[in-house]
């Protein structure tokens, strides 16, 4: 089957892969659309209704989640940072200078509380 005759549902689902899929090298993205091209010729029959088209869109998944699954690690959309986040990141470097156990405390040891075992050693 042409993508012409493909069920209306099934060339709609194409479209939406091709606008998910921008992200993705333009060779990926043609060999990505081919594949499920091919595979909805196949499963979804000529004269198929709605419904049976549906089932075959819903068991492929979102064209999003079918682009996201192609993309390699680490180049996924850029997420924001929460402000638990930006809290930890700004706290952790003072922590140490807090409750003197990075060494400003004079004991090479337990820091505060200066056991010093070390020191004994």
């Amino acid at each position: 089957m042409t993508p012409d005759n493909l069920h209306p549902l099934a060339q709609d689902y194409l479209r939406q892969l091709r606008r998910a899929g921008r992200q993705l090298p333009p060779e990926r993205l043609r060999e990505l659309v081919a594949e499920i091209e091919r595979h909805l010729s196949e499963a979804v029959p000529r004269g198929a209704s709605d419904h049976e088209a549906l089932e075959v869109l819903e068991r492929l998944g979102s064209p999003g989640d079918i682009v996201d699954a192609e993309r390699p690690l680490g180049h996924g959309p850029a997420q924001r940072r929460t402000w638990h986040e930006w809290a930890a990141v700004i706290l952790l470097p003072l922590d140490g200078f807090a409750f003197g156990v990075d060494g400003w405390s004079g004991s090479p040891c337990c820091g505060a509380r200066g056991c010093g075992r070390l020191a004994k050693s």
